[in-house]
């Protein structure tokens, strides 16, 4: 789907478990000179990239960059299939490298179902991002590296200069699911680093459609509500017993969401865990 002059995005639906289908938007940029990539999707994604690629009458040797908002399965699947087939040269986190070039060591610390049908191999990153850095691909071609931290430990945004656009991956959890995070604090940040972006014309994310610049602020207000509320009940369970076990305040936060705890994404569960013990450690 083109969604301004230069972008296009290109939806993959793909099964977490069999009973869970989700999908994931990667971003196709078009320059005079070169083609330039937004994530790419979970293994097997290949396939419909080059289909877009062809579509819009170019050849896979014409895609020159991919761009990795973080090391997740659904984010980088088919990186390395992508690169060995067109060369492409791949930016990534710095911080998150290490899982991107090693999924073993990914999945060793986060084993999530069907890991290695979603993810297939690892790919080397050629030039690693802290964010802030501003790269000229190509004339009418700049990305600048926007470091969005909370989702997983190094994500990162890109903001496409010159048609104000802000690919933000996981980074803006959405009110109807339930959020991903690592880092409560370093969530609450990015969106607030996100937020003050007043330049963004389109806001991207890889698991929403698209918004409008009015819509887009409205939605990083509400995910950092949604985000703060958690929090809060997060708080107020350790604050009446300091005591409880995570599962009983994973379930708390279940209630006040209206969830089924038993039924939650493990996924939640392991945010919510975070989140607690990240409150914990700043009573001490």
């Amino acid at each position: 789907m083109k969604i301004s002059k230069q972008v296009h995005q290109i939806r993959i639906y793909f099964h977490v478990t069999e009973e869970i289908e989700r999908f994931v938007n990667v971003y196709l940029i078009e320059g005079k000179e070169g083609c330039h990539l937004i994530d790419t999707g979970v293994a097997g994604a290949e396939k419909l990239i080059k289909k877009s690629l062809l579509r819009h009458e170019r050849q896979p040797s014409q895609l020159k960059s991919i761009f990795l908002t973080h090391s997740h399965p659904d984010h980088m699947g088919a990186a390395c299939r992508i690169k060995k087939r067109t060369g492409a040269k791949v930016y990534a986190s710095a911080v998150e490298k290490p899982w991107i070039e090693d999924i073993g060591r990914q999945f060793a610390a986060r084993p999530i179902p069907n890991f290695y049908k979603l993810l297939e191999d690892s790919v080397s990153v050629d030039e690693s991002l802290e964010g802030g850095e501003v790269l000229c691909l190509e004339p009418g071609v700049t990305i600048r590296a926007l470091a969005t931290p909370g989702h997983s430990a190094g994500s990162l945004s890109y903001f496409f200069e010159e048609e104000g656009i802000l690919f933000t991956g996981d980074a803006v959890p959405v009110a109807d699911e339930t959020p991903i995070y690592v880092n409560y604090q370093q969530s609450l940040e990015s969106l607030d680093r996100i937020e003050e972006m007043d330049q963004v014309q389109l806001y991207c994310s890889a698991w929403a459609d698209v918004w409008q610049a009015g819509e887009g602020r409205k939605r990083v207000a509400e995910a950092k509500d949604l985000l703060a509320g958690i929090n809060k009940t997060v708080g107020k369970a350790l604050e009446e017993d300091e005591s409880l076990e995570n599962t009983a305040v994973f379930k708390r936060v279940c209630e006040a969401m209206e969830l089924d705890s038993t039924k939650a994404n493990p996924l939640f569960r392991t945010s919510i865990y975070a989140n607690i013990e990240e409150l914990r450690s700043d009573r001490k």
